[in-house]
């Protein structure tokens, strides 16, 4: 029985395919609109440093009262959670 079913199904299957019309296009394919466009990208972005001390004139630095505002601390970059 199961043979009989599969016979029938593989007929049907290949009877199918055989009545299926070729696809074929109605035209050949060419380029229909070409364009070149001159412009350039721009990338702009902003750090927020501090400096990375706990000494006294690195905080008289950060509130600005220091006449030597940017001296000579090592740098370091402030990470906003939620940011990166």
């Amino acid at each position: 029985m199961f043979r009989r079913l599969l016979f029938a199904l593989v007929v049907a299957a290949s009877i199918t395919t055989s009545l299926a019309p070729v696809a074929s296009a109605d035209r050949t394919f060419s380029v229909r609109y070409a364009s070149t466009q001159n412009g350039s990208t721009r990338l702009v972005a902003n750090t927020l440093m501090t400096c990375s001390g706990s000494g006294s004139s690195c905080a008289n630095a950060r509130a600005g009262t220091n006449n030597n505002n940017n001296g000579p601390w090592a740098q370091g970059v402030v990470a906003t959670p939620g940011i990166w």
